[in-house]
């Protein structure tokens, strides 16, 4: 992969949650798919309503179904929550410019359609990296919430669950480090934040031990040392971490409730 990191479950996933994914296929339980989880039939009646507002007119099932080139009964069984009936990207576009959706609500349609997020869909500059194999495989790693980074923790690529756990990938420049040093989401959903943001403290450290002084990462460090306790993390700590990988995160998830 180059310069960008491995494939990352999400900050709240481990490998005991991946085994129970695998118990359920294996028992033969379909994982629901976001729209079944998130009410996408329910969304979709209500963005035709708003559209009707905004166009002074009626937006109807059939003109709904021509612009993602299908049939209207389709259309209904799609709005009735059908999980069997999903929208490729090309159709979305399509639905997008008929609905004149937004740019959050665009995203959310991809996300409701399982579709892969990559740094374009969010605001930002897209990396040439995330190339279509690799958002591939970030997407086949559904239903686990998974990232991709670069060597400084830019967000780069990530799947619908990742996004639907985790929205703050969706902000334009999303930053890993940034977001578990600095952000009071980070505080309040890691259990024991302090011991975690010493892991990424040693990590930033061992970055710059290996040679990668970057302008890049000194004012990645900047910026987080701007906040007072990690800054007292930074001055107290001496030990390096080269990554995190195969460590569970205990977390408390507001997508799930905070469980």
């Amino acid at each position: 992969m180059g310069a960008t990191e491995p494939l990352h479950p999400g900050p709240g996933s481990g490998g005991e949650g991946a085994e129970r994914t695998a118990g359920r296929e294996r028992e033969g339980q379909e994982t629901p798919w976001a729209g079944q989880v998130m009410g996408f039939a329910g969304q979709l009646k209500t963005w035709r309503k708003a559209a009707g507002h905004r166009r002074g007119r009626r937006v109807t099932q059939e003109e709904c179904a021509t612009a993602v080139g299908r049939s209207e009964r389709w259309w209904r069984a799609l709005e009735r929550g059908d999980g069997r009936n999903r929208l490729d990207r090309a159709q979305c576009d399509s639905l997008a410019e008929l609905l004149q959706l937004d740019r959050d609500e665009y995203i959310a349609l991809l996300l409701y359609n399982n579709l892969t997020i990559a740094a374009a869909d969010s605001g930002a500059t897209a990396d040439p990296r995330v190339r279509s194999g690799l958002r591939l495989l970030i997407d086949k790693q559904m239903p686990a919430p998974t990232y991709l980074c670069d060597a400084h923790w830019n967000i780069i690529g990530f799947n619908p669950a990742m996004a639907q756990w985790w929205p703050w990938v969706l902000e334009p420049g999303a930053n890993l480090m940034r977001w578990a040093l600095t952000s009071g989401e980070a505080r309040v959903q890691y259990h024991d934040w302090e011991r975690h943001a010493r892991e990424y403290v040693r990590m930033l450290k061992f970055a710059l031990a290996r040679g990668s002084d970057s302008a890049e990462l000194i004012e990645l460090i900047g910026d987080v040392c701007k906040d007072e306790d990690v800054r007292g993390i930074w001055e107290t700590t001496n030990e390096l971490t080269e990554n995190r990988d195969g460590h569970i995160f205990r977390m408390s998830i507001p997508a799930m409730d905070w469980e």
